[in-house]
């Protein structure tokens, strides 16, 4: 019969609350468990770790006890999670990079087929996500659902900032399954420019009859704003000029009515 952690270890972490001489505690009797033949490797019944709790509960100095006293980085819960996955699904900075220094393989994906990058990507934490990515994980690898990193980075923010303006493949917001697939979050406005200004031909028709049913057409928002630059990057890349507002006006009108229509004269 497999040996289990005993529950009242993770009760312990649980109350800690990521400090105070609760934690000075609980790592005293870490570090004593080895000598007393407790193993720290011991898992709950879905397969948690106590490094896979302290994961999940981002408690980074009771992390660093554990792997001291012999606890398994690569370890995986029932869920195929390494204690690394799970601590870039919480944004747990220091864990990550902690783990990452033991030489993670960055292929490794859970039961779903996601990778610790992939889970970063649904995170607001740009740290964690940028620490994976250049130390090698693989922003295209797809999930189950032929999804990748790049897609949900996209849709969060501030990582569909970077994303644009570092000019990645977007062609991969292309699901095998689905067909095409726009994000939730469409660039910033301020980012636009770029991401019209490098993306292939059929991406931008893609794009702004996508943002044009969700959004003001970036043309209309560029004559509006009186963004000369952006809207010369709209208009050659084919955007609708007869494209028209929830009011009515087309781009032309509406620079009309703002007395900017030397934005449409000077192209």
């Amino acid at each position: 019969m497999r040996k289990r952690v005993p529950r009242y270890l993770f009760r312990a972490f649980d109350e800690s609350s990521g400090g105070g001489s609760e934690v000075a505690v609980i790592i005293d009797a870490i570090e004593v468990m080895p000598k007393l033949g407790v193993d720290t490797n011991l898992t709950s019944v879905n397969g948690t770790s106590p490094l896979h709790h302290a994961a999940q509960i981002d408690h980074h100095e009771i992390a660093m006890k554990l792997l001291e006293v012999g606890s398994a980085p690569h370890a995986m819960n029932r869920m195929q999670q390494t204690p690394l996955i799970v601590a870039a699904r919480r944004a747990a900075t220091q864990i990550v990079s902690m783990l990452m220094k033991l030489g993670c393989n960055p292929r490794i994906a859970d039961c779903h087929e996601q990778t610790a990058l992939r889970h970063a990507s649904q995170q607001p934490n740009i740290e964690v996500f940028l620490k994976l990515l250049n130390a090698g994980w693989d922003l295209y690898q797809l999930d189950n659902e032929n999804r990748s990193s790049v897609y949900f980075a996209l849709s969060q923010r501030p990582l569909d900032t970077f994303v644009y303006a570092h000019c990645f493949d977007l062609s991969d917001l292309y699901s095998v399954q689905d067909g095409f697939q726009m994000p939730a979050l469409p660039p910033g406005m301020w980012t636009l420019r770029q991401f019209l200004g490098y993306a292939s031909a059929t991406i931008r028709c893609q794009f702004l009859a996508w943002s044009s049913a969700r959004m003001v057409p970036p043309l209309i928002h560029y004559a509006i704003t009186d963004g000369q630059r952006a809207l010369s990057i709209c208009i050659k890349v084919g955007a609708d000029l007869e494209m028209k507002h929830h009011n009515g006006d087309t781009a032309v009108l509406a620079a009309c009515r703002l007395e900017s229509l030397t934005l449409f004269t000077m192209e």
